[in-house]
């Protein structure tokens, strides 16, 4: 499973590390950026991808970028200066990768009712809670810092819904209000569905 930081001391030497006198160092930190979806980094990558004098340094950098975004020309346009997306196609991505957070989180839940049944019944399987780490890790990467003024109503519900899962997440597991936080995501995940409903 691919590891995702979000904040942390292995993020600040992976940015310090683009600015290494070796090019080498500074293309290994692009790399490993790239690879484990370091969001934090993406202004100093991107500043690495236009103005590295290095042109090895240049190129990964640049399919790191490639890597952080959600498509090739997002990239192409982020490297070039360029707004990645209007804003319908940001609203667009934002609510697919809503929605692919809610429905891991869904089948998430259908396999803890499961384990409630009977031993006759096969127990169903699904993703366990470490299973949605890296996607809603990398959905507050991506938007975290968005503002929500903008929002629809179901992209609002989506945002409000991966929000809720995030807080259940960070809850350890013999904590008290870890089954407050289970429910309250439940319920937000409801609310997405009845916007859904009320808006196709």
């Amino acid at each position: 499973m691919t590891t995702v930081y979000v904040v942390g001391s292995t993020n600040d030497e992976l940015i310090k590390g683009l600015c290494d006198p070796d090019p080498s160092e500074r293309a290994k930190s692009a790399e490993t950026i790239g690879l484990f979806h370091v969001y934090q980094a993406l202004p100093f990558l991107l500043d690495t991808a236009r103005t590295a004098p290095d042109e090895g340094v240049r190129a990964t950098a640049q399919q790191a970028v490639v890597a952080l975004m959600p498509s090739e020309d997002a990239a192409q346009r982020a490297i070039a200066g360029e707004a990645p997306f209007s804003t319908a196609e940001v609203r667009m991505l934002q609510k697919e990768q809503a929605a692919g957070v809610i429905a891991l989180f869904k089948d998430h839940v259908a396999a803890r009712l499961a384990c409630r049944v009977g031993p006759e019944e096969p127990r169903q399987q699904g993703p366990e809670e470490r299973d949605l780490l890296a996607p809603v890790i990398a959905y507050v990467g991506a938007w975290g810092c968005e503002s929500a003024t903008d929002l629809d109503e179901v992209g609002l519900a989506a945002a409000m819904a991966v929000g809720a899962i995030c807080r259940f997440l960070e809850i350890e597991p013999a904590a008290g209000p870890k089954f407050m936080s289970f429910n309250d995501a439940k319920s937000r995940v409801a609310e997405y569905d009845a916007a859904r409903d009320r808006c196709f």
